[in-house]
């Protein structure tokens, strides 16, 4: 419940390569699972897929996690995971957390889409 009460759709945010991200991924019209329209999407980076590989990340990896909500734990992890200095950016999916590490991004930023 707080996870929707806080995400934003793809017109409430201010960043124009998360809102081509939520453009691309999430309101795409096939009907592939969220996981390979991910991979696709990032299909020029380093994925990564557990939180423990934020230690070997570099700034063109991305870190996809899966279920960050599922229990109490995985939450904690995910929270330690973006204050983490150098993830630069994190996009919470409720069942996917993703995580970047671009300079490009100058302020670190963290978005709750739906």
């Amino acid at each position: 419940m707080k996870h929707r009460w806080k995400a934003r759709r793809r017109h409430g945010v201010h960043s124009p390569f998360v809102y081509h991200f939520s453009e691309t991924v999430l309101h795409h019209s096939g009907n592939q699972p969220l996981q390979t329209r991910l991979e696709q999407f990032f299909h020029t980076y380093d994925i990564q897929y557990h939180i423990e590989d934020i230690q070997k990340a570099h700034e063109n990896t991305v870190v996809l996690v899966k279920g960050i909500h599922q229990s109490p734990e995985k939450t904690v992890s995910w929270n330690v995971a973006i204050a983490d200095s150098r993830v630069t950016m994190s996009i919470d999916l409720y069942s996917y957390g993703v995580l970047l590490f671009h300079k490009e991004f100058l302020e670190k930023q963290h978005f709750v889409l739906r």
